[in-house]
């Protein structure tokens, strides 16, 4: 009986490190509640991507592992960088990580602030994410839009495009003058 025993706490033991490391291992990144007080160009400093939207659903973590949710967003504008119609703004857990994503949020505009490349997005309360329509946003908002300048959308690239076809056909007929020279000169 005495090496059952043994064994089994052996097996719990070992289950325990297991589930412990990987909760460590698969953890997010938490934040703390306390956010400092930043000024508007300090917030779009800090966000690689700015835009209008509008909260359409809310989804848990799916293997609900976390309390993490994702706010599914229909973009109205972007006001800093750029992206599709409809994106994913990865919101912390709540309460105690800077959580700010609520049933309430559904069908409301915002602004967001967020950080990454692409969607799904990472924010949370304290990167400065307001709820357009309640007291001081419209204010925010003109603030950001002056900062960035009123029609900020990075809309298609046609400028870009058009300026790297130029400079390619520039480059490519300088090279072939250059080569038919050399040849010229061989001759």
């Amino acid at each position: 009986m005495r090496p059952l025993l043994t064994r089994l706490v052996s097996a719990l033991v070992i289950a325990s490190i297991i589930w412990t490391a990987a909760s460590i291992a698969f953890q997010r990144t938490t934040y703390g509640y306390s956010c400092a007080a930043l000024s508007t160009a300090d917030y779009i400093q800090h966000a690689d991507v700015i835009a209008i939207g509008t909260v359409e659903r809310l989804t848990n973590d799916p293997l609900g592992f976390s309390q993490d949710r994702d706010a599914m967003v229909n973009v109205e504008r972007y006001l800093k960088g750029g992206g599709p119609d409809e994106i994913v703004a990865n919101d912390p857990s709540g309460q105690l990580d800077c959580g700010f994503m609520a049933e309430s949020f559904i069908g409301k505009r915002l602004v967001f602030f967020l950080q990454g490349e692409e969607s799904p997005f990472d924010t949370n309360v304290c990167l400065g994410n307001r709820v357009l329509g309640e007291a001081g946003s419209q204010s925010f908002l003109r603030d950001v839009e002056a900062i960035l300048g009123s029609d900020s959308d990075d809309g298609p690239p046609w400028l870009s495009i058009g300026l790297g076809i130029g400079l390619g056909a520039v480059v490519a007929a300088g090279s072939a003058f250059i080569f038919k020279q050399h040849v010229t000169k061989q001759d």
